[in-house]
C-alpha cells in the first residue's frame, strides 16, 4: 500500500482459484511509497527487493528466514550514494552464480544495476554498482522485466509518459551498459507503466 507505507500478503491457500485471506505485514519502519517488489528464491530461502519511490529513494530486502508465510525480517539496503532518483521496476536475476539486482530509475531514464556477487545476502558495503547510460527515448522509465536466452541477456522496460516499451540488449554479461536499444509504441498503449 503506497499511500500507508504498508506491505500486505495474500494467501489463496490450496488453490489460486480461492478468495484470498490479506494479512498486514507493516511497514518494518522502512517503507516510503513502496512500489514494486520481486520476490527470488535462494538456497530455499525466500527473500525480496522493495523500491521506495519516495525520499530517501532507498531498497528495502526483505528475508524470509522462517518461510515464506512467516513475517519477513527487513533491512534498508539504501540508495547506494545516491544513485536512485525515484527506483521503480525491479528485478533480481542470477548470471553465472553472481546475484544481479537491476532497478529502474523514473527521473534519470537509467537503469541501475547492483551485483551482490554469490549471494543476496550480501553486505552492501560490498555490493558493485552501474549506472548505465541514459535508456535513449525514455520519459519516466517505470518498469524492467528481465530473460535470458541462449547465454543473452535482454530487459523490457516501459517509458510511462511517452508510450513506448524497450527492448534492451546487455549482451552476454547482464551486468553491462546495454549493448545495444529499440524501442516501439504498442498501437493504442497509454501510459505504460508495468511490464512482466
Amino acid at each position: 500500500d503506497r499511500t500507508l507505507n504498508k506491505l500486505f500478503r495474500l494467501n489463496f491457500g490450496n488453490t489460486i482459484t480461492n478468495i484470498p485471506t490479506l494479512t498486514d505485514l507493516g511497514t518494518f519502519g522502512l517503507l516510503s511509497n513502496p512500489d514494486e517488489i520481486f520476490m527470488y528464491k535462494e538456497s530455499d530461502q525466500w527473500y525480496g527487493v522493495i523500491t521506495n519511490d519516495a525520499t530517501p529513494y532507498n531498497l528495502t530486502r526483505l528475508s524470509f528466514s522462517n518461510g515464506i508465510n512467516a513475517t519477513p525480517v527487513a533491512d534498508n539496503l539504501g540508495n547506494f550514494g545516491g544513485l536512485f532518483d525515484r527506483p521503480r521496476g525491479v528485478s533480481i536475476q542470477n548470471d553465472d552464480g553472481q546475484v544481479i539486482v537491476v532497478v529502474s530509475n523514473v527521473n534519470t531514464n537509467r537503469l541501475i544495476l547492483l551485483n551482490f556477487g554469490s549471494t543476496i545476502t550480501t553486505d552492501i558495503g560490498s555490493v558493485t554498482t552501474l549506472s548505465t547510460s541514459v535508456i535513449p527515448g525514455a520519459n519516466s522509465l517505470f518498469d524492467i522485466s528481465l530473460i535470458e536466452r541462449n547465454g543473452l541477456w535482454y530487459g523490457f522496460s516501459a517509458s510511462l509518459n511517452n508510450n513506448k516499451i524497450f527492448k534492451i540488449d546487455f549482451s552476454s554479461n547482464l551486468f553491462s551498459d546495454p549493448a545495444n536499444v529499440e524501442s516501439f509504441t504498442p498501437s493504442g498503449s497509454v501510459g505504460p507503466s508495468t511490464i512482466d
